[in-house]
């Protein structure tokens, strides 16, 4: 799991937002909404071609998966880390 950003003055987020820069560049990214959260933020999927951007995310330790939203990119990381 990534460090908070508050602890070593780490800042996760700007890591996240650089890395998804560098891999969606310029391209357009398809994403639909699948559900709504607890605190009724939208859950969505993201797609860059054939890349999952979601799971990508949580592969790459930008990102945390959690199940309740997650079971393919979960089942996805228990295949990609045996």
């Amino acid at each position: 799991m990534a460090p908070y950003p508050d602890r070593d003055g780490y800042r996760c987020g700007q890591l996240a937002a650089n890395q998804l820069d560098t891999l969606i560049g310029g391209s357009s990214v398809k994403s639909w909404t699948q559900d709504v959260d607890r605190y009724r933020r939208l859950v969505s999927v993201c797609e860059l071609g054939n890349i999952d951007i979601n799971a990508w995310m949580v592969e790459q330790g930008l990102a945390v998966a959690y199940r309740k939203y997650s079971i393919g990119e979960c089942q996805q990381i228990v295949l990609v880390n045996g």
